[in-house]
């Protein structure tokens, strides 16, 4: 494996965190789509925050950067509890 180059990443001074309770996921032959919502629950209402588009490599590198961060979160936490009945409520995946 070739050796990991810094990166130098700019973030601007004015960029804000954004908060997102659901996600939709959809994707087509050469692209995955997520769709950052914030959902105000009991309400009926949401608001998109922010569409994000990557490549399906990108998107199997981010799921399993996310798997190997759930389980370092967990070990260092304790297990993410969802409810047995709503497991994906807040994912919402559309092909």
């Amino acid at each position: 494996m070739p050796d990991k180059k810094e990166l130098n990443i700019q973030v601007p001074e004015d960029l804000e965190p954004t908060y997102s309770n659901m996600i939709q996921i959809g994707h087509s032959d050469d692209e995955f789509s997520l769709r950052f919502i914030q959902r105000v629950h009991g309400t009926g209402m949401a608001k998109m925050k922010s569409i994000v588009s990557i490549s399906p490599k990108h998107a199997k590198r981010l799921r399993n950067a996310l798997e190997e961060n759930i389980k370092k979160y967990e070990n260092k936490f304790g297990e993410i509890e969802l409810p047995e009945e709503d497991k994906t409520e807040d994912i919402d995946y559309v092909g």
